[in-house]
């Protein structure tokens, strides 16, 4: 695309780093010294840092073990320099760090030291988070879908359920092909992409707007923070929520999952295809 002069400038331009994170899950812990292992709920407490570059979180879960992540907000420095990402992963890349952070609090009576002390060293992991939001999804008779299209913060839970997304949409408009020409092929492309493009878009901003509270450290930040947490209506809260809820996109071929819950579904495009067929098979029983 790039030769051919139809890559946009931004598709060019390198993805966006501005935190690196640590995570990894203990073995088994003592549910005396960490009474909420005893629930049958999981708990979580997230904590920044203050005066610090840091975030971490802990998370209760079955077995009484517990997940705990470390996210460092990079300074501006780095984020411009090209970041070799994968010698990042691997247990030999998390020692500084966690010399760093084992004295802080873990927020369940025990410091993060006593969580990674009790976290194999090869269960660790480190890994630059990346964001990024291309235009481009498709080209010729190649399409994108999950990260390759746009990749998220994890910080709002939503990456790989827009990856799910994408592949239910994608699959619709395969479905209603009715030839696999160039043509059909990029008009079906392009559809996939209108249906899906605002949807991920909102998401991705979602996502980058969590992790600045969930783990940013600028003084603006920190700001937009303590407005949140404080001064924002649980109304508006529970309308973020409700409006990715009412995004369910289903497969057009198959029977409509049964709706559950008491939020308004989005409609989505029906099939063609599926509507001609189910059509047809009305009219055959009729005759019948």
């Amino acid at each position: 695309m790039e030769s051919k002069g139809v890559l946009p400038s931004s598709d060019k331009e390198s993805l966006a780093v501005n935190y690196v994170c640590m995570v990894g899950t203990s073995e088994p812990m003592d549910p005396e010294k960490y009474p909420v292992l005893k629930d049958d709920i999981s708990h979580v407490a997230q904590i920044v840092g203050e005066n610090k570059s840091y975030s971490w979180t802990s998370i209760s879960v079955k077995e009484n073990r517990i997940c705990w992540s470390v996210a460092q907000q990079l300074p501006d420095t780095l984020k411009k320099e090209d970041i070799v990402r994968n010698s990042e992963w691997g247990p030999e890349a998390c020692e500084s760090t966690i010399q760093e952070v084992s004295s802080f609090t873990n927020g369940f009576g025990g410091t993060l030291g006593d969580l990674i002390e009790n976290t194999p060293r090869e269960n660790i992991s480190k890994v630059m988070l990346e964001e990024k939001l291309f235009q481009t999804w498709h080209h010729g008779r190649t399409v994108l879908i999950g990260d390759a299209a746009h990749k998220m913060l994890p910080s709002a839970g939503q990456g790989a359920v827009n990856a799910m997304q994408d592949a239910v949409i994608l699959a619709n408009c395969i479905y209603d092909l009715e030839s696999y020409s160039s043509e059909a092929l990029t008009a079906a492309f392009d559809d996939y992409w209108q249906q899906r493009y605002p949807q991920a878009k909102f998401q991705f901003e979602v996502s980058k707007f969590n992790g600045k509270i969930m783990s940013g450290q600028t003084w603006w930040e920190r700001v937009i923070r303590k407005v949140v947490f404080n001064y924002l209506p649980l109304w508006a809260h529970a309308r973020m929520f409700i409006k990715s809820a009412s995004y369910r996109p289903q497969i057009a071929f198959l029977p409509e999952a049964p709706r559950r819950g008491t939020v308004d579904l989005l409609p989505l495009k029906p099939s063609v295809r599926y509507t001609q067929e189910q059509e047809a098979m009305k009219d055959t029983a009729t005759g019948a």
